[in-house]
Order: structure tokens, then C-alpha cells, then sequence
């Protein structure tokens, strides 16, 4: 807890994806071509976003309904969620997401911000 000794607070990265951890009912359910990682989506609220604005993720080209399925090479799970491996890694880190978009691969390479309450 450095970070209330150094600036008052505690400091946690932030990404700005709001997400669904994925599984074997919620790929059947929703007929996903995969079982594990996450499902980039809005929590059906009015005014909310999958990808915040203007986020790091937003920056990096994050869309919705995109499936993240690793994060620097390790395999996003109910096991191991994102928010796991999120906790090892600092404000300013630079991540590499693996993402599933219309049954492409793609690598984003996003630098991890402070989460800032708005």
C-alpha cells in the first residue's frame, strides 16, 4: 500500500472495459465461438458504454461485443480473470490483449492509466 503512503489514496489501474467473464452455459447461450476470456459489453443501463470513452482501452481500438481472450499471452478464465491479472500490473504498465473480433486474432497493446472516478 505504497501508493496511501506516497499520494493519500490507492492507486489502481485502469482499462475501461465493462465485461462478461465467459464459460461454457454463456458461449451456448449466446452462441460464442469460445468458452473462456471475456465479452466486452455495456450493463444495459442508459448512457452506459462496453468501451469507455476516451479510456485506454478506447484509445487501443477495444470495441464491443470484442472477446478478450488473453492477456499478455496468459489465458483469461473464471479461473484467472482479467481483474486477477490486472492486480499484477502498475499504473503506466504496457499490456498486450489478444482479441476475437468477427473470428480474427488481433494484438492491442494498451498502456495501463490510473482509474480516476468521475
Amino acid at each position: 500500500l505504497i501508493s496511501i503512503k506516497e499520494f493519500g489514496r490507492i492507486r489502481r489501474p485502469f482499462l475501461g472495459i465493462r465485461y462478461l467473464i465467459l464459460n461454457k452455459k454463456i458461449k451456448e447461450k449466446f452462441n460464442l465461438p469460445v468458452e473462456e476470456g471475456v465479452l466486452a459489453v455495456n450493463e444495459g443501463a442508459p448512457g452506459d458504454f462496453a468501451v469507455i470513452p476516451e479510456s485506454p482501452a478506447d484509445k487501443a481500438g477495444i470495441r464491443e461485443f470484442d472477446i478478450i481472450t488473453h492477456c499478455n499471452k496468459e489465458q483469461i478464465s473464471e479461473k484467472r480473470t482479467l481483474e486477477d491479472i490486472m492486480c499484477d500490473h502498475e499504473i503506466g504498465d504496457e499490456i498486450t490483449l489478444t482479441v476475437l473480433r468477427d473470428g480474427a486474432l488481433l494484438e492491442k497493446t494498451i498502456v495501463l492509466k490510473e482509474f480516476q472516478r468521475v
